[in-house]
């Protein structure tokens, strides 16, 4: 017969301390594993925020490169209209100067034409005592003189209007061209 030292109950007590130990230890490496994958997701995680920052940041960059760009085309752009709106200006000027020497010597033809006039006028007098035929006829000679010297002078004046109106919408058309040829140049370099 064999004497049994151990009770039965110590099979069993050492069988629930085993099976305890045991999972403990694979619920340990559970954890351990967890643990492991929460850190290689957090390591992912800040991976993808670094590389979302430098996107972020060279997008910025690359945004405030444009508006530099823009800004600079813009400027330029700014530049040739106001060049383009000073020479038309100077044009503008220049034909202004250009009619002002033009009335001048209208205004010249003009007294030359009324001194030829009136001095038409005095011969026709002169004569009209002499002979009564001829001063008709010099009288007549006389009023056409007249008409004449009118008509000139109201044609010279509407010439004048219609020149300055057309010297100021050449500029002006030019200088809207120059502009516009400008801008567009600018759009397209783009």
């Amino acid at each position: 017969m064999s004497i049994n030292l151990v009770p039965w109950w110590a099979y069993i007590a050492a069988g629930a301390i085993a099976g305890a130990l045991l999972a403990g230890g694979v619920q340990q490496a559970r954890v351990s594993s967890a643990k492991a994958e929460v850190a290689q997701v957090r390591a992912d995680h800040a991976k993808l925020v670094a590389g979302a920052a430098l996107d972020k940041a060279a997008a910025h960059a690359r945004a405030l490169e444009i508006e530099r760009e823009l800004t600079a085309r813009e400027q330029a752009l700014q530049a040739t209209i106001d060049k383009q709106d000073q020479d038309a200006r100077h044009a503008q000027a220049k034909h202004a100067a250009d009619r002002a020497a033009a009335a001048a010597a209208a205004d010249r033809l003009r007294e030359r034409l009324a001194t030829i006039t009136r001095a038409a006028s005095a011969g026709a007098r002169v004569q009209a005592d002499s002979n009564s035929s001829a001063a008709r006829e010099r009288a007549a000679a006389d009023a056409t003189a007249r008409v004449l010297a009118d008509v000139l002078a109201s044609v010279d004046a509407r010439a004048g209007a219609l020149a300055d109106f057309a010297d100021r919408a050449h500029s002006a058309g030019a200088s809207c061209e120059r502009v516009y040829g400008s801008a567009r140049q600018a759009v397209t370099a783009r």
